[in-house]
């Protein structure tokens, strides 16, 4: 009997560890799972790296570009989730799209923070209308000194915030005539702000898991 328990208790130790060893290589893998694709642009090595120092760093203009975007995007929040989640988002889009992607979320909390309206719908609507009016080569992050993109970006972080810009463009679109351009465009950064928080909701909910372990 007592050799039979030994052994029972040996392989749950060991059932246990399994279970440990596999839930760190997911939360690895949650973290890391771009490290393997291209680790001049992992997202340790983004975070570590100063917005200054870029250009110093990456060489040919492209990857500048996409290394610059990728910061920003992990510099618009200090919760690590929502950092990891908006690096995955900007990651997967082109570049341009990246550029395009993270301007017209920085420019939904430059308005926010600089604005006296009493809503943010008022405020959404004054932050489309504004870009509407600028052409592409005017929506340049990089007239943004390093300075004043860290502090705009890490104001009002939290992903109630997020929450909050999502449901009032979702509330504008409803304004609009489906087929209007005002409509098109609101339930675009509609879905844009849900698929950040679906993927914050994402990571939030798996590491929930492994901190109960």
């Amino acid at each position: 009997m007592k050799i039979e328990s030994n052994h029972n208790n040996s392989k749950n130790l060991l059932t246990i560890e399994n279970n440990r060893e596999v839930n760190k290589s997911f939360k690895n893998t949650l973290f890391d799972e771009y490290e393997n694709i291209d680790s001049d642009f992992s997202y340790e090595k983004i975070v570590n790296t100063d917005l200054s120092d870029i250009s110093s760093i990456y060489k040919n203009s492209e990857d500048i570009k996409r290394a610059k975007s990728l910061k920003i995007a992990t510099m618009f929040s200090d919760n690590e989730i929502l950092s990891k989640a908006l690096y995955e988002k900007v990651f997967e889009k082109s570049l341009s799209n990246q550029h395009e992607y993270l301007f017209n979320i920085i420019q939904d909390k430059i308005v926010f923070l600089s604005s006296d309206s009493t809503t943010i719908e008022d405020l959404l609507q004054k932050s489309v209308k504004q870009r509407i009016k600028l052409d592409n080569t005017s929506k340049d992050l990089e007239q943004i000194s390093p300075k004043y993109m860290n502090t705009i970006l890490t104001y009002m972080n939290s992903i109630s915030f997020i929450n909050s810009m999502s449901n009032s463009y979702k509330s504008l679109s409803s304004i609009y005539d489906k087929d209007d351009k005002y409509s098109i465009l609101y339930n675009n950064h509609y879905l844009e702000y849900q698929f950040l928080i679906a993927r914050f909701k994402e990571y939030d909910k798996q590491i929930e898991k492994l901190r109960q372990l």
